[in-house]
């Protein structure tokens, strides 16, 4: 939980990916299963902020893992931002920034292997923030303060979700759209989805 223990993860995560990752502190508790990142951002190979975060808290259920299972008790995250670009020749910003800087050629298939089940009790994201743009399509999708309450498991399908956002704009060369409130409340049971809440308000011009 040092500093210095912080910068040699820091480093070692640089020496691989093309972008680069800055992260000002973390703490890890290996008995309680939880971990604790502080202030991370992702840039690119130019140093452009492309992707961060405020705090993440993740919680994890250790005597699960003997089951097959990833069960996060706690996935919360606050402040995320995500400003995701689309070249012409498909690739991404994000997925460039955390890709190798060098292929491993050496690396053996692991061949198939028991699927890991999914649980999330608590997910929760506040402010979170998302741009998307496309070069090839001249567009963008801008989406503001976004809060999310959610909890699921994936081999059941099943779960719920409580999402509020502040706005979404879409631009393109043919319109711009503005939503202005939305809001969102469901449930997942046996593949069926349930909605028990739907606001949407927009503008158009």
């Amino acid at each position: 939980n040092s500093p210095i223990v912080t910068r040699i993860i820091q480093n070692q995560v640089n020496k691989t990916i093309t972008g680069s990752l800055s992260l000002k502190r973390h703490k890890l508790s290996l008995l309680n299963g939880e971990l604790v990142l502080y202030n991370s951002i992702l840039k690119d190979s130019h140093g452009s902020h492309i992707a961060g975060f405020k705090r993440l808290y993740i919680k994890i259920t250790l005597f699960q893992l003997l089951k097959h299972t990833i069960k996060f008790s706690k996935l919360h995250i606050d402040n995320l931002f995500i400003d995701y670009v689309l070249y012409h020749n498909g690739q991404s910003n994000i997925l460039k920034a955390v890709s190798p800087k060098k292929p491993d050629d050496n690396k053996k298939d692991p061949g198939e292997s028991k699927p890991f089940n999914v649980i999330i009790s608590s997910l929760k994201l506040k402010m979170g923030n998302l741009k998307f743009s496309s070069i090839k399509d001249m567009m963008s999708v801008v989406i503001d303060n976004i809060n999310l309450k959610a909890r699921g498991n994936l081999f059941e399908q099943s779960g719920n979700v409580k999402l509020s956002i502040g706005s979404i704009s879409f631009k393109s060369p043919l319109y711009h759209t503005v939503i202005d409130t939305f809001t969102l409340e469901a449930s997942l049971r046996d593949t069926m989805i349930s909605v028990t809440e739907f606001l949407c308000a927009s503008s158009l011009s």
